[in-house]
């Protein structure tokens, strides 16, 4: 499917009707209670507490890992467990007793069955469902508001109505079920163009759907994910890994953002040169990638999308950068004006920069 049709793709959404689905536990001797809470302030020094019941005796331990799939503590190291229920809790840490970050984490079950070690994860069977509907009001330009009906991972992006995309506020941050108010300074990326006062400002919001089990963990901003996981020295993904994306399940529409490593940055840095030449009267804008960002966008064909105060100007489907694109200042109004590039990947990546420039 490909996600990007249009220099307006950051407010375009295709979804599908969604349905709450849960896998089927009965193949397995064992069930996770439901949590009655998913979100967990490992600020408070607190316990998260896991109930397994178990449906018949059985050999099985009990570990948290990221959204990676990479472990962070073992709760329940493999032993021979009777039927009943085990009673477990997480109190928030790795397994270097260090508070992980800022994310959802998800308990995964091995369990040997006939000797052979079998591993249940969540995210096997659930999460990823794109939500059709996610309800935003708009407060105030720096208030938003958001309602969730289940756990779910949420990117919101702001900018100008069929214009360009200028801030991405929240980029497929984990949220629990329920309201939620997002504050933000009302800025675009680069701090530039004070948009929200225009008359066409916009903000979207889309979703999809946290696997079963999802515990959010907040209140720790001292580190990102990205840091936290290089500190264990986890390894990056290859290729091959990152390219096994399902489309549906049951029916239902699956992101692609749910099958790529949360690890990397989503969107592409952009860098953005603006020089005017006095003589020509033309300006030249270099655009540019950081190095390691251009594999975020080199996978496949981008566009590159130039806009004057947030309306569309020119587009170019690129395979490369550095790009240079020109243009006359002069065909503008005297006074204060602002650039905008958009550099938009097929996978729905939003890299934006703006620079000022002005007419005199």
């Amino acid at each position: 499917m490909k996600i990007v049709e249009s220099r307006y793709a950051w407010l375009m959404i295709v979804m599908m009707t969604v349905f709450p689905w849960f896998a089927q536990a009965d193949s397995h001797p064992f069930v996770i209670e439901s949590f009655t809470s998913h979100t967990f302030d490992i600020a408070r020094d607190q316990q998260f507490p896991i109930m397994i019941r178990v449906a018949e005796a059985t050999e099985l331990q009990v570990d948290i890992v990221s959204p990676d799939g990479d472990l962070v503590k073992t709760l329940y190291p493999m032993q021979s467990t009777a039927a009943g229920v085990l009673k477990l809790s997480w109190n928030g840490t790795d397994m270097r007793n260090q508070p992980v970050p800022n994310e959802a984490w998800f308990p995964v079950i091995r369990y040997r069955q006939n000797g052979t070690l079998i591993s249940v994860s969540p995210q096997d069977s659930s999460g990823g469902e794109v939500i059709e509907h996610v309800p935003l009001t708009i407060e105030s330009p720096h208030r938003l508001k958001i309602k969730l009906d289940t756990p779910a991972r949420v990117l919101m992006r702001a900018g100008i109505k069929s214009g360009a995309m200028l801030r991405t506020i929240v980029n497929w941050q984990p949220k629990a079920a329920g309201a939620h108010v997002i504050q933000w300074n009302g800025r675009d990326t680069s701090d530039v163009f004070p948009f929200t006062g225009l008359e066409n400002f916009a903000v979207m919001a889309t979703a999809y759907q946290l696997p079963d089990n999802s515990i959010i963990t907040w209140r720790n901003e001292a580190k990102s994910y990205t840091h936290w996981r290089q500190s264990l020295g986890y390894p990056e993904q290859s290729a091959d890994q990152r390219a096994s994306i399902q489309e549906t399940r049951n029916g239902h529409l699956l992101s692609k953002v749910f099958f790529k490593p949360k690890y990397l940055p989503l969107d592409p840095l952009v860098q953005l040169e603006l020089k005017q030449n006095p003589v020509s009267q033309l300006a030249t804008v270099e655009v540019d990638i950081p190095q390691q960002d251009r594999g975020l966008v080199e996978e496949s064909l981008y566009e590159v999308g130039f806009f004057i105060d947030g309306e569309f100007v020119s587009e170019e489907e690129q395979g490369y950068v550095p790009f240079t694109w020109q243009f006359k200042p002069s065909n503008y109004s005297k006074g204060v004006h602002y650039l905008t590039v958009n550099i938009t990947g097929f996978d729905g990546q939003v890299g934006v920069s703006s620079v000022k420039f002005v007419n005199e």
